[in-house]
């Protein structure tokens, strides 16, 4: 917890019984949130949250599926084809490709673009797509399709 000290004008954190020793590193557990938590909340998007899911339309039946990190666990995807292909056709169902994404945003980190609200709706698509093409079995883990290589 914090504790305002109104006399000096400063704010102390209070950690347990110890403390906190100068210089020491101070961390945060932000808990099994999504992506969308982690934009309203906190201003920011993780590149990848374990914690995330999308819902994501079957063809021909109306219903959706729930699709997570836990889901998609290898490199071939979500275990059922069905899922897969829905997921796939999500995926390119969106405007801009999960590469002219990364590549936006790239060029706002060289430009040092300052538009926060672009760059994070830009994080936001980027982490969702992320989500399909891994349950779709795309392999993106390499620095063609990193925003930060």
């Amino acid at each position: 917890f914090f504790r305002l000290d109104k006399k000096t004008d400063t704010v102390s954190l209070v950690v347990g019984e110890r403390g906190v020793k100068a210089g020491e590193a101070v961390t945060l557990d932000y808990g099994g949130r999504t992506v969308e938590d982690f934009l309203l909340h906190y201003g920011f998007v993780p590149q990848r949250c374990p914690s995330d899911s999308i819902e994501v339309p079957l063809p021909g039946s109306g219903d959706v599926i729930k699709v997570s990190w836990s889901d998609c666990r290898s490199y071939t995807g979500h275990p059922s084809a069905e899922v897969r292909s829905a997921c796939s056709d999500f995926l390119d169902s969106f405007p801009t490709t999960l590469q002219e994404d990364v590549a936006r945003m790239r060029e706002m980190n060289y430009r040092h673009d300052g538009n926060e609200a672009v760059m994070a709706a830009l994080e936001y698509r980027f982490a969702k797509k992320s989500l399909l093409a891994q349950a779709s079995g795309v392999q993106t883990a390499n620095s063609a399709f990193s925003a930060f290589a």
